[in-house]
């Protein structure tokens, strides 16, 4: 009987763990204001920036990749306005944040750090 009960248990168990509930889905409408205050923000990070930056994915633009980039900010022949601005031409960020002082100073902070790590 001892035997029986415990062979019983894993089907048991596999049986109700195999029963999902189904889930609730909500449906939200986004408004026009929403879709225009995210277009706004910084889609990259200043990490990611100088990351990318670093990985040649503005070398189109004009900036150089990897230890010619470090060269170059080291050098101060690549800025991080120049970098924003490659983003921006690229799409990568909104023009807006040519304007935002805190943001570049972000990015120039990573790119310190970049230089610096290296």
């Amino acid at each position: 009987m001892k035997k029986l009960i415990l062979g019983c248990l894993p089907v048991l168990f596999l049986s109700t763990a195999a029963v999902v509930l189904p889930a609730k889905a909500e449906v939200t409408t986004v408004g026009m204001a929403a879709i225009a205050q995210t277009q706004s923000q910084p889609s990259v990070s200043p990490f990611n920036l100088a990351y990318l930056a670093y990985q040649g994915y503005f070398e189109d633009r004009g900036i150089s990749s990897y230890a010619t980039l470090i060269e170059d900010v080291r050098s101060r022949k690549v800025t991080p306005t120049q970098l924003v601005q490659a983003a921006v031409d690229s799409q990568r960020l909104a023009p807006s944040v040519l304007n935002d002082s805190s943001y570049i100073s972000a990015v120039e902070s990573q790119l310190t750090s970049l230089v610096m790590n290296q």
